[in-house]
């Protein structure tokens, strides 16, 4: 008698191969998005958080202060309640370096060219009120030296009002 071999055919196994293949492009697809994700993110978080560390020393200083003046939107002068001179300002970014946030010339923000955070915008508006209001906005970015690619590229507009506290 003749025996009947059971296998497979190839168009069998060419549907499976292709279904395979969707499969594996679609799981492809899923890691990738999530990595670009995961790596938006870290970089959201870092940016945000370096902006809000200067924001929060300025503004325990700022609060703290006897005397505030603005001699032009991008540096803020404080007298601290100890009588103390403290420069707040702004340095802009050049070609191979980050902009920063400094306090009395040290700076407050990360500006490492690679791995910190490009500082592109900083203004303090002292309102003619009493007590003395102080509204600062600042602006990050990613560093200069950051990948150009798209998951790596953040910002962020971080905005805060600070009042004086009256010292008799």
């Amino acid at each position: 008698m003749f025996k009947i071999k059971r296998a497979f055919t190839l168009i069998e196994l060419l549907v499976v191969v292709g279904i395979l293949g969707i499969v594996g492009a679609i799981t492809a697809d899923v890691f990738i998005n999530v990595s670009r994700s995961y790596n938006k993110a870290n970089i959201s978080a870092k940016v945000e958080r370096n902006g809000n560390t200067a924001l929060s020393q300025m503004r325990g200083e700022i609060r703290s202060a006897r005397l505030v003046d603005s001699p032009n939107p991008q540096t803020l002068t404080i007298i601290s309640s100890e009588g103390v001179q403290v420069t707040f300002s702004f340095v802009a970014e050049s070609g191979s370096e980050n902009g920063y946030v400094v306090r009395n010339k040290i700076p407050l923000t990360d500006n490492a060219y690679a791995s910190g955070v490009n500082v592109t915008n900083l203004s303090f508006i002292v309102s003619d009120t009493d007590p003395k209001i102080v509204s600062i906005t600042m602006s990050l970015t990613q560093p200069l030296g950051a990948s150009g690619r798209i998951e790596f590229q953040a910002g962020t507009t971080l905005k805060t009002s600070v009042s004086l506290r009256i010292y008799e």
